[in-house]
């Protein structure tokens, strides 16, 4: 497929496209495509509703005809002819030929014994045809490309085929020095024999197929900005993704894919028609970044780029300039941009692509510096990182955000929140490429933000070979003492706090975006308060239907709390959004920055490796072979034997220079990282001085929106008019009461003045309830008494008491004070078979003080086992501050309020609130929450998870309230999720919002209630995922 068209003999565009269009990925042949397009051989199909060639056919065959009709390279030819000739019989290629063949490849002894096994199928070498034998090579070569070794990967690459490199096959003769100047030296110092020069032929013109691009520029994907300043003349036009084989010279770098390592020698090994360029033959020729490369090479030269040789080629217009690219030292170095950052901007696409149950969101990835908009889905950012893995280990690469969330392993449906999350990921992932000075200048980036097509079908017909930054590269002069001498002890250094670091940053992300949430969550609450406030405002009429003169007035300022209430919502759901993209993506790109680091100090102790001092030991064997071999007698030397075994001396020792130049390499790399990750200190900085005038700004419109308020306030007279009730009671109402600013007489005599109440809570009826027990009058009034105090029951209960001429308080008292001694100082046994306790001896406790054995046979007296809910009731009346444990005053306060001041009272105040325990959700929730007070160790500020659960266990069964719905027994599903997930112990928080959780799945059990954006504290969070794993009600997963 072409971007500007199709040439004859190409299929025909609408199968390209079902074939991209229609895979899961868009980067494997599809279903649909299978039956266009034979697994191999069979691109030339004469439609698209052709039968399919059968897909079971004997492996030899298969193999045979896999490459028939393909664009063989001449190397190949050249290859099979020359083996032929040593090794062939009856046109075929023999197992000797092929074991010489693998073995010149130098791939390790798996990537062997995979080869093998693909083209033979005993797993043993066999005769080869000239079509088999170019099965091995194009295997060979997509192993030397760290490719997959698979027939599926040779058809893919059936038009572009990958040359391998087969060292003695196609390379010049070895000259070898004597066997003096093979004494093992120093690695840094080892000098590398110089290589005969080579003598070039020009190659025989070969058939190409007709080029798909009608244009003389031969990279379609090339951007215009990419090439401006580059000198195009020298290199001759090239199919697109046509392969350029690369020099097998023992000095010379092999080629990279980025134009920052351009000024290494060029490939000797040319193509037809492609002009030679001057090269020294050793490195060293010149200095640091520039030393081993022609002045005049031109950028896109065959050392530039491993994709395809295709970007560049002659200009067509002759409009661009001839002044070749400045070019960058290789090690590194630190590389300051001109001007502002680029900003890469990410926009996630309203329409899915791809089949039903296999959609995925595809990205529009803009430039605004390089004017390109490109398409990309979240799979084409994956294989660009793990394209600069493979070439740039040891530099600082960013991180992709997640593809989808999993809880124990089961992915969850990708909401909104997260696809947006995602896309945020991607725009910080885009963003640090851009801003790092070695990856933006990378050729694959630059491709992924300007190739105009879909990528997978770039990838196909470009040639891509990712290699590591260091491969081939000579270490310079001078280099390895320029480094400091303690830069492995600043990289531990560096490397522990930048793991610290990290882990504070995940922190406060998560800090922050909860903080941002219950922002939302009181912005919504003051919306409400607002909406009810305005509500208020068509009652008032009614409600003051008595004299309707000050309504206007009282509705004025209803109205203006309203709006006012509005206006601060308002500010603080843009005070969470400036939040949310603000300071969050700020700390969240300083914490990509600090794993980014964590990271790259990881790969270092993985891939930072050699074997020297192998190599040196296997060296020092062989001199000492070759030095015994060369004592023989003439006639006792087997033919090319001391070759063999100088040839290894000179490889071992070639490899040692060469893994003692890329530990080198690999140490300046890490030194110019750090380099770079210190200007990030700047951006902290930066954020924080953003997010402080972000505070001020939205306090002082908060204090502004506050302080209009209070003007409008003082301009409405509030008017309070009296209105006739009936009378409190048919009595006169006592002193006391007539004194309370809520109640007064009226002109008219015998009424008061009451304010209009609105109907009773939970907790006021439960005050109404226990103050009816202490005094014994009806319920309107205790309630009006308690109203009258401001609902404090004590307050409320001396006044009633104090008005009535009794004094039950000081006798009371007196009575409690005994009650309590006669419980102190003894100590009790237990009798199991009476179920009771018995006095044993006496005892001195500490004054004013129950100890755990009086205050168990306390409980036991008033009613309340010991085994159950019912033990905590009396100790919230009497607010024991721990189990153990009942002072004396709090003793007498507690029974002195409820009026109690005798056993058989209080008996039968404990078992009336046992019995109402599962219905009073107020009486309920006092009890819950002072458990957590008496639980408590002393001077702990939290439970143990362990005795946790155990209360939660005793308080939601009978006789508490049991936690279990229709279908869902809640408290056993969560004492099994905080054994399965929590570790930490319960603080006060956590208790009070597992209550307010318990009430709200009794009320609904979907637990529809719950969001993401709600202030429930994370344990809450992560239970309901848990739950919902648990009940099934995960929705179907997004693939993308």
């Amino acid at each position: 497929m072409s971007l500007f068209g199709s040439s004859p003999d190409e299929p025909a565009p609408i199968e390209s496209t079902s074939r991209s269009r229609g895979s899961l990925f868009d980067d494997e042949p599809s279903s649909a495509s299978a039956s266009k397009s034979s697994l191999f051989a069979d691109d030339d199909a004469t439609g698209a509703w052709g039968m399919p060639t059968p897909k079971k056919a004997v492996k030899g065959e298969l193999i045979k005809s896999l490459l028939e009709g393909s664009d063989i390279p001449d190397s190949y030819i050249d290859a099979f002819d020359s083996v032929l000739k040593a090794d062939g019989i009856g046109g075929k290629i023999n197992a000797d030929g092929i074991a010489k063949v693998l073995s010149a490849s130098k791939l390790d002894t798996d990537a062997q014994s995979r080869i093998m096994t693909l083209i033979s199928t005993s797993g043993k070498p066999t005769n080869l045809s000239r079509d088999e034998f170019n099965v091995l090579l194009a295997l060979i070569g997509l192993a030397q490309e760290q490719e997959d070794i698979t027939l599926d990967g040779v058809d893919e690459r059936r038009r572009n085929l990958p040359e391998p490199k087969l060292q003695g096959l196609s390379n010049p003769p070895i000259t070898f020095p004597d066997a003096s100047e093979l004494a093992a030296k120093p690695p840094q110092r080892v000098a590398i024999p110089s290589a005969a020069p080579a003598s070039f032929e020009p190659a025989k013109p070969r058939t190409m197929r007709k080029s798909s691009i009608e244009f003389p520029e031969a990279d379609p994907w090339g951007s215009p900005a990419l090439h401006r300043g580059h000198n195009h003349d020298a290199s001759p036009p090239k199919p697109n993704g046509g392969a350029i084989p690369a020099s097998n010279e023992p000095h010379e770098p092999v080629r990279t894919t980025s134009d920052i390592t351009t000024a290494s020698a060029q490939p000797t090994s040319r193509t037809s028609g492609q002009p030679p360029a001057e090269i020294p033959s050793t490195p060293g020729a010149g200095g640091w970044g520039a030393y081993d490369g022609p002045a005049e090479a031109p950028f896109n030269s065959p050392g530039d780029s491993s994709i395809g040789g295709s970007f560049g080629g002659p200009s067509g217009g002759g409009d661009r300039p001839t002044q070749n690219a400045p070019s960058r030292s290789f090690g590194g170095g630190r590389v300051t941009g001109a001007g502002i950052e680029e900003n890469i901007i990410i926009t996630l696409l309203p329409e899915k692509e791809g089949i039903f149950m296999f959609q995925h969101h595809n990205y529009q990835v803009a430039s605004p510096r390089r004017g390109s908009k490109v398409v990309r889905r979240y799979s084409d950012f994956v294989w660009l990182l793990d394209c600069l893995h493979k070439r740039y280990p040891f530099r600082q690469l960013p991180l992709l955000p997640p593809k989808r969330v999993g809880v124990n392993g089961n992915h969850l449906a990708a909401d909104n929140t997260f696809i947006e999350k995602r896309r945020r990921g991607l725009a910080r992932f885009a963003n640090a490429l851009v801003r790092h000075p070695v990856l933006s200048q990378e050729q694959l980036v630059i491709m992924f933000l300007t190739v105009p097509t879909e990528l997978a079908v770039w990838r196909k017909q470009a040639t891509i070979s990712v290699q590591e930054e260091f491969a081939g590269k000579s270490l310079p002069p001078g280099l390895e003492d320029s480094l400091p001498p303690t830069l492995n002890e600043l990289f531990d250094t560096t490397r522990t706090g930048v793991r610290r670091s990290a882990d504070i940053y995940i922190n406060l992300c998560n800090l922050v975006d909860r903080l941002a949430k219950r922002n939302e969550g009181l912005a919504a609450d003051k919306l409400r308060l607002s909406i009810s406030l305005q509500s208020l405002t068509d009652v008032s009429q009614d409600t003051y239907a008595t004299d309707t003169n000050d309504v206007p007035l009282l509705n004025e300022g209803l109205q203006s709390m309203a709006k006012h209430l509005s206006n601060s919502q308002s500010l603080l759901e843009d005070e969470a959004r400036a939040w949310d993209q603000g300071v969050l993506e700020d700390l969240k790109r300083q914490r990509d920055t600090l794993v980014s680091m964590r990271d790259m100090f990881d790969r270092r102790d993985r891939y930072d490796k050699d074997n020297i001092p192998y190599l040196e030991r296997r060296i020092q064997n062989n001199e000492n072979k070759l030095v015994a071999i060369r004592a023989k007698p003439d006639e006792l030397v087997k033919p090319g034997e001391v070759e063999k075994v100088t040839e290894a001396i000179i490889k071992d020792k070639q490899s040692i220079v060469a893994q003692h130049a890329r530990g080198v390499f690999a140490k300046e790399c890490i030194r110019d990282e750090l380099i770079y990750f210190q200007a990030s200190q700047y951006h902290v900085s930066r954020l924080h001085q953003d997010w402080a005038q972000e505070r001020v700004k939205y306090s002082e419109l908060q204090a502004d929106n506050w302080k209009q308020l209070q003007e409008e306030l003082e301009t409405v007279i509030s008017v309070s008019k009296s209105v006739t009730a009936e009378p409190l009671l048919r009595r006169d109402p006592p002193a006391s009461l007539l004194s309370n600013p809520n109640l007064s007489s009226t002109k008219g005599g015998g009424y008061v003045r009451i304010a209009i109440m609105p109907p009773m809570t939970s907790t006021q009826r439960s005050l109404v309830s226990q103050f009816m027990s202490i005094t014994g009058v009806p319920e309107k009034t205790a309630q009006k008494l308690l109203k009258a105090s401001g609902w404090k029951i004590d307050q409320a209960s001396d006044s009633y008491f104090a008005s009535s001429g009794t004094a039950p308080i000081e006798k009371g008292k007196d009575a409690l004070e005994k009650l309590f001694e006669s419980y102190r100082g003894k100590l009790y046994y237990s009798k199991p078979h009476l179920h009771g306790f018995d006095v044993l001896a006496e005892k001195s406790d500490e004054p004013n003080t129950l100890s755990v054995n009086g205050t168990m046979k306390y409980l036991q007296d008033v009613g309340a086992s010991l085994e159950n809910a019912s033990m905590f009731v009396p100790l919230e009346i009497i607010q024991a501050p721990s189990l153990g444990e009942v002072s004396k005053e709090a003793f007498v306060e507690g029974w002195k309020n409820l009026g109690a001041d005798t056993l058989s009272k209080q008996r039968a105040l404990v078992l009336k609130q046992i019995n109402e325990l599962s219905t009073d959700m107020a009486l309920f929730k006092k009890v819950y929450r002072h458990v957590f007070v008496c639980a408590r160790e002393k001077g702990q500020k939290a439970l143990p998870l362990d005795n946790a659960i155990t209360y939660w266990e005793i308080l939601f069964a009978a006789p508490g309230k049991p936690w279990v719905t229709a279908s869902t027994n809640w408290i056993a599903l969560w004492i099994e999720f905080l054994n399965a997930k929590w570790t930490k112990s319960v603080n006060k928080d956590m208790w009070n919002q597992t209550f307010e959780f318990f009430q709200k799945s009794m009320q609904d059990e979907s637990l529809s209630f719950w969001s993401e954006d709600g202030a429930w504290p994370g344990v809450i969070d992560e239970f309901v995922a848990y739950a919902k794993e648990k009940k099934g009600g995960a929705e179907r997963m997004e693939t993308d």
